[in-house]
């Protein structure tokens, strides 16, 4: 009869935050695809603006240690942000610079990418880098409020009235580059946990916690996988895995 009440909880919860997580995005196709004159003469891609200037190279250690993730288990073998930001996808990044992105924080997210465990160099995909890049140019054409996702999948609110993502004024933007447009942070993008998120996080504090973080699993399916070239171990990598 509990377990009865608590699924049912569950699933009340759940509908709740699908119908509350779709957003309403005010980003324009403009915003997307339209490159001003000044763009037209960039000659650098977003790795190699941030790599050449001694301002970001927190950032840019980071972004060089981080592999990208498919998901929570599935890192990308030999393949980092350094390689996304330099790919021919365009992106926008957000970049805080080091008055920024402070020694502390910056050993932060370093000691987490020498970790062992694998989880927390997911998280610093999904809690930082994830949290400052986005598909798409998204410059400051016009005055206006936007709502960007985020790579991490987060909501973020990109005033260009007030210039700020998420609140954090910017200081330089419109940084134009072969790959997209940079714009700089005074601050670090605000991580919001969802809900399931912070359960993880704090599962430990309650008893409602531990129950639907327990009740998690992740399964892969082989069959239903669309498998790519072998790693340098020889073992299969998946293109599109399911």
């Amino acid at each position: 009869m509990a377990n009865n009440r608590i699924n049912r909880y569950i699933g009340a919860i759940a509908l709740g935050l699908v119908l509350t997580s779709i957003p309403s995005c005010t980003d324009t196709w403009d915003d997307h695809y339209n490159v001003d004159e000044s763009a037209m003469g960039a000659t650098e891609t977003l790795w190699e603006v941030i790599k050449d200037n001694p301002e970001y190279s927190r950032f840019a250690d980071i972004v060089r240690n981080t592999k990208y993730y498919k998901d929570n288990t599935h890192p990308v073998s030999n393949y980092t942000f350094e390689d996304i930001l330099n790919s021919g996808q365009v992106n926008t990044l957000w970049v805080p610079d080091n008055s920024a992105l402070t020694e502390a924080e910056y050993q932060k997210w370093m000691q987490l990418l020498q970790s062992d465990n694998i989880m927390d160099g997911y998280n610093v995909q999904q809690q930082f880098l994830g949290n400052h890049i986005a598909l798409w140019r998204h410059s400051i054409s016009e005055p206006g409020i936007d709502t960007i996702k985020m790579v991490n999948g987060k909501i973020m609110t990109f005033d260009k009235i007030a210039r700020t993502l998420g609140g954090v004024p910017l200081g330089e933007y419109n940084i134009p580059t072969t790959n997209g447009v940079m714009h700089v942070l005074k601050g670090i993008a605000p991580f919001r946990y969802n809900f399931y998120e912070y359960l993880k996080f704090y599962k430990n504090e309650t008893e409602f916690g531990k129950y639907v973080v327990d009740k998690d699993t992740t399964r892969f399916f082989e069959s239903e996988s669309v498998e790519g070239l072998p790693d340098e171990n020889g073992n299969p990598t998946y293109v599109d895995s399911v």
